[in-house]
């Protein structure tokens, strides 16, 4: 009878030992491990085009000048405003050359662009708009100083290079209106004149080759200069001063209207 007991209960504990991880993963399942190639899927999806769209995808080089057409050199163009989020330029601030030519990158839009001098002041404002075939326009703000010329569509992955304007210069001189100076009728007498603007200066000599009475100051300047000539010291021989002509500004031309009077002492 024992033996019979015996018996018994080690068969209802090995059916137990079998069946009881059976009704355990019925009752409580595992979880399941999670999908890698879910993430793989989904860097797989196409992304959205907006990054894409935030490229320039053109160039635009143009020139900036001063409202009398003289050089802007340096200038400082920053994006004030763009028509839409997705037409962006590559940075959005640019510095122009000596010749004020700048460079932008840019995409079809309407992008608002102020103009600083190469000392920070704020010059004011243009609007660029670019359109389909890269049609450009520009508009000046009202009170802007500042023109803006030769612009230029070119695509991004085109080689352009600012290259820097030749600037002509021009000389500041004149005649002295009193004979006796010319052929020095008192001999050994000269006057100083001089441009307040630059002290720019040259002694004149009385009598000096040629002889015709014609000065002109050493240092040439570019047009839209002013200047401010004087007499600034003379000999016991002669008082001279200028007489007519002797402040202006420089156009595109040599300034050799400056009238100087000498009279004998």
């Amino acid at each position: 009878m024992n033996i019979k007991i015996i018996i018994l209960a080690f068969l209802v504990l090995q059916i137990n030992c079998y069946l009881n991880p059976l009704l355990q993963e019925m009752l409580n399942p595992k979880e399941t491990k999670s999908n890698s190639s879910l993430g793989l899927l989904v860097l797989a999806l196409p992304r959205s085009s907006a990054s894409t769209n935030t490229d320039a995808t053109l160039q635009i080089q143009g020139q900036l000048k001063t409202t009398t057409s003289q050089t802007l050199a340096n200038p400082t163009l920053t994006i004030a405003s763009i028509s839409s989020a997705h037409r962006v330029t590559v940075s959005t601030s640019v510095t122009g050359n000596g010749s004020g030519k700048f460079l932008l990158k840019l995409r079809k839009g309407v992008i608002t662009i102020n103009v600083f001098n190469s000392t920070g002041t704020n010059l004011g404002s243009f609007i660029l708009t670019i359109g389909d075939g890269n049609a450009i326009s520009q508009t000046t703000a009202n009170g802007a100083n500042f023109l803006v010329t030769g612009l230029v569509a070119y695509g991004i992955d085109e080689v352009v290079t600012l290259t820097e304007d030749t600037v002509s210069t021009y000389t500041i001189g004149g005649m002295v209106n009193t004979p006796c100076f010319v052929t020095d009728c008192n001999l050994g007498g000269q006057f100083t004149i001089t441009n307040s603007v630059n002290s720019d200066s040259l002694v004149v000599v009385a009598g000096a080759s040629p002889q015709d009475g014609k000065f002109t100051l050493p240092t040439s300047v570019v047009s839209g200069t002013s200047y401010n000539l004087t007499v600034t010291a003379n000999t016991s021989n002669y008082t001279c001063s200028v007489a007519a002509n002797g402040s202006g500004t420089v156009a595109s031309s040599n300034v050799t209207d400056v009238s100087v009077t000498c009279t004998m002492n």
